[in-house]
């Protein structure tokens, strides 16, 4: 799967691979499609700054952050608090 990421703040419509449907993208939107839906047009975009395009796999494995230990945790007291 590849994501697809709007990177302009108006909207953008792309042909999908085969020509029979389109994509849609908002502003700064977002979308996942299969690897062999990526059109010409979009791999153009790319290289104009419009979108860009990333490996889902790939995104979610560095989006997950390493769990932190109990004994790695900050205790809540030594916070910081928030000054008015």
């Amino acid at each position: 799967m590849i994501e697809i990421r709007n990177l302009m703040f108006q909207p953008l419509t792309f042909q999908l691979a085969g020509g029979i449907e389109s994509l849609h993208l908002g502003p700064r939107e977002r979308q996942t499609i299969a690897d062999e839906q990526v059109s010409e047009e979009m791999r153009r975009a790319v290289d104009g700054g419009f979108v860009t395009l990333g490996d889902v796999t790939a995104s979610e494995e560095s989006a997950d952050p390493e769990p932190v230990s109990e004994d790695q945790a900050v205790p809540e007291d030594a916070q910081t608090k928030k000054r008015r």
